[in-house]
């Protein structure tokens, strides 16, 4: 199983009941191209990596 299949899932049962969901692995741009700057080790994310997602994160949250 891969992750986009995991999160695939995570958005198709959110929007089967109506929950706002926001797709992570699709909307942070995170990629090859800037991935020395956002992960420690090619897999897992850093500082910044960290920062990214948390204000991404809680601009969703702050819209919903």
């Amino acid at each position: 199983i891969k992750l986009i299949d995991v999160c695939d899932g995570i958005v198709g049962v959110a929007n089967e009941f109506h929950l706002p969901v926001k797709n992570m692995y699709l909307t942070s741009n995170l990629n090859n191209g800037n991935k020395e700057y956002f992960y420690s080790d090619g897999t897992h994310l850093n500082k910044s990596g960290y920062k990214l997602m948390g204000d991404i994160g809680a601009k969703f949250i702050n819209a919903n």
